[in-house]
């Protein structure tokens, strides 16, 4: 198996990863807004079914959801501004635990 059989595997492992994420996001998306239909049920005492057409909340449940994936991705991949610009106490404990030649 040579380089470019690699890069052609990794491509097509690469595209279902993104599927499997963008199915997962999903799935993620629909149960918070079945969460939220269902607390909307019990706290106004209301037919169940009235909340699961309720566009206005699921653009809210959706919004609040994709906003926390979103956030939890960028913090996982160190995009975050704290990633950026590390500050100096972090500078400080990345120079204590550096080795010095001996």
């Amino acid at each position: 198996m040579d380089f470019f059989d690699r890069e052609a595997r990794a491509q097509q492992q690469t595209r279902l990863l993104l599927w499997l994420f963008g199915l997962a996001v999903l799935a993620v998306v629909m149960l918070a807004y079945l969460v939220f239909a269902l607390l909307a049920h019990v706290f106004e005492r209301s037919i169940f079914f009235e909340h699961l057409s309720n566009i206005q909340l699921f653009c809210y449940s959706t919004i609040a959801t994709l906003i926390l994936i979103a956030e939890a991705a960028i913090t996982k991949c160190g995009c975050s501004p704290a990633a950026v610009q590390p500050s100096r106490k972090c500078l400080a404990e990345e120079k204590l635990t550096t080795t010095r030649p001996t």
